[in-house]
């Protein structure tokens, strides 16, 4: 798989779990910080 793939699975991942409010701001912020492309 390429990186390009992996970043687009990982952006509809992260806007999913941002519309189900699964996670605090504050976890969604460290989750973009530490898998930021």
């Amino acid at each position: 798989m390429s990186l390009s793939s992996y970043e687009v699975i990982w952006k509809q991942v992260l806007d999913q779990v941002e519309q189900s409010n699964f996670f605090t701001e504050d976890t969604l912020r460290w989750i973009k910080k530490y898998n930021s492309f």
